[in-house]
């Protein structure tokens, strides 16, 4: 009976695999669709880029020349910006499907969809493709993933290009001066798109391309002329912000190295405290990735904090001051205790990252190529997030998301081959992951069908969801009675101002942000709004000294309209 399973599997494992590929692929779709508009994050960020994208498509405004601003929070002054590819995504969606806040998310919609087939080839390259497809499934269930797939964020679409950038330096090296054309091509957009979409990765690519070009180029000379396509690729693509510099005497770029060496730009930890925050917060991030159990925004570095007392999170750049609902976290599900958690973060990390040195050393070929260039970049990866580690957003860690996997695979290789019963524990392994994952997105999934996503404090700032902001924006419109303007007081929840300001506008109505002492100045009978949180005032409390005429309820926050 068992010899006729296996004699099937083998005949078929063509038609088996590629039923298994389209399983994965539509299950990692759904995901990455449903409820696509009524649960998208659109947040100040989202607002802004919104009304760029706008501002071309529907105004006919000039594509701009500059992308997303990288510079921190607390600078000030002229600011650094990346290159404004990410924008134009946005601006040929909106010019395909109009100019809509959902739409300027299709571009981190697509190339999160494309990148699970991506990731199934860059796998293949180290594992067989039962293991391959396993992982890929893993990838397309995995929280951490799909969250950064569901709005727009100039950072979103990093996991496509960093697996295109990799998978085209791997053709490199395998085929060196017989590489083909099409790979020349994508390693060109991978190199000229990752640069311009976040400033890690302006650092991150170009280091790695120098190593492994100047690797092919020191004894073979004729590959040098396919390196220059990929370069002068690279180039075209930035365009816009070689003419932007060309036109403001570098102004960008100096920012760019001026900030690098500014005293009050740096973290006031000292140089061991930075390795050891990274690395604390990179373990965090490997076994977040995977099974979406920790905090899910912040690196609350638990490893620190456990091994020295003294060292509260809250030194550490006031991390807890924004993120510190994340000190207790127990993780996706509550049997687990924090210290349990950090076990097995430090556990598959070491055995990971030891596991894949010691391959490297064994392997030779194909294999050793791509385990060489993972330990390349995820080296890079470390030093260069290192100097920005205070401000500890796991989102930081996308740029190295595949490395989580890599482990996981080469321990699942090695448990199969060294163990009776490997197999079953591996099986057992990815069935707790996923299990992991589902929970999350279910618990998610359950605030956002509830309507009780935007304004939850949670873990982190404000969530601001499209289809809960919608009927925020539109009951200001109704009350407002079309007089083309509105105020909305400054509140604790002013994060909603810039959203609902973009939505108010695209109905013909200005909204401006007061705070009290202007109130005097608003012309008399304008339409006066007040956010707060959804708590019951009493209609005949005064609210800066005005009375309460009308009021809606949205979930977490209300909405009081006030008498001027």
């Amino acid at each position: 009976m068992i010899r006729k399973q296996e004699n099937f599997f083998q005949k078929n494992k063509k038609k088996l695999t590629l039923i298994a590929a389209i399983a994965i692929f539509s299950i990692g779709l759904f995901l990455r669709t449903y409820h696509f508009h009524d649960w998208l994050n659109f947040e100040s960020d989202q607002a802004r880029d919104a009304s760029i994208v706008e501002n071309v498509v529907d105004k006919g405004g000039h594509w701009p020349l500059l992308g997303p601003d990288m510079s921190h929070s607390q600078d000030s002054g002229v600011r650094f910006h990346v290159g404004p590819m990410y924008y134009y995504f946005q601006i040929i969606s909106g010019r395909i499907f109009g100019a809509l806040p959902e739409t300027a998310a299709y571009p981190d919609l697509l190339f999160a969809i494309l990148s699970i087939p991506l990731f199934y080839l860059f796998l293949k390259r180290c594992f067989s493709d039962n293991l391959s497809l396993t992982l890929t499934g893993l990838y397309a269930v995995s929280f951490y993933i799909i969250q950064y797939s569901r709005f727009a964020y100039n950072t979103n679409p990093i996991p496509f290009f960093v697996i295109l950038f990799l998978l085209a330096l791997l053709e490199f090296l395998d085929k060196r001066e017989k590489v083909s054309w099409t790979w020349v091509v994508l390693a060109g957009i991978a190199l000229g798109v990752g640069v311009q979409l976040h400033v890690t990765l302006l650092v991150v690519f170009p280091v790695i391309a120098f190593f492994v070009f100047f690797h092919l180029a020191k004894n073979n000379r004729q590959i040098l002329e396919k390196l220059g396509v990929v370069v002068l690729v690279a180039l075209i693509l930035n365009l816009g912000q070689l003419i932007y510099e060309a036109k403001n005497n570098f102004e960008n770029s100096k920012v760019f190295f001026h900030s690098i060496a500014r005293p009050d730009l740096k973290s006031t930890n000292s140089l061991p405290l930075k390795l050891a925050m990274d690395a604390d917060c990179q373990l965090q991030a490997n076994f977040h990735i995977l099974s979406s159990m920790g905090d899910k925004v912040s690196c609350d570095y638990s490893l620190i904090t456990l091994t020295d007392p003294k060292l509260s999170l809250f030194s550490l750049n006031s991390i807890g001051d924004y993120y510190g609902c994340a000190v207790n976290f127990l993780g996706t599900i509550g049997i687990y205790t924090k210290n349990l958690l950090l076990f097995l973060e430090i556990i598959f990390s070491i055995f990971g990252y030891s596991l894949l040195v010691y391959r490297f050393r064994k392997e030779s070929g194909k294999k050793k190529q791509f385990l060489g260039l993972a330990i390349l970049y995820c080296s890079v990866s470390f030093l260069v997030i290192m100097p920005v580690i205070g401000d500890s957003p796991l989102r930081y860690f996308l740029l190295s998301f595949f490395a989580p996997y890599i482990f996981l695979g080469l321990l699942g290789e090695y448990a199969i081959k060294r163990f009776r019963f490997g197999l079953f524990l591996v099986a057992l392994v990815f069935l707790f992951l996923t299990a992991s994952n589902y929970f999350s997105l279910k618990s998610v999934a359950g605030d956002l069908a509830a309507e009780k996503r935007s304004g939850s404090l949670v873990c982190g700032p404000d969530t601001i969801v499209l289809g809960e902001i919608e009927p925020m924006a539109g009951f200001i419109t109704q009350e407002s009675h079309r007089q083309g303007a509105a105020y909305l007081l400054h509140t604790s929840r002013y994060t909603f101002f810039n959203p609902i300001k973009y939505l108010s506008q695209k109905d013909g109505m200005t909204l401006s942000l007061i705070t009290g002492k202007e109130l005097p100045n608003i012309p008399p009978g304008a339409p006066l709004f007040y956010f707060s949180e959804n708590l019951f005032i009493d209609p005949s409390f005064l609210i800066y000294g005005r009375k309460i005429e009308n009021y809606r309820n949205f979930s977490r926050v209300t909405i009081y309209e006030l008498q001027n």
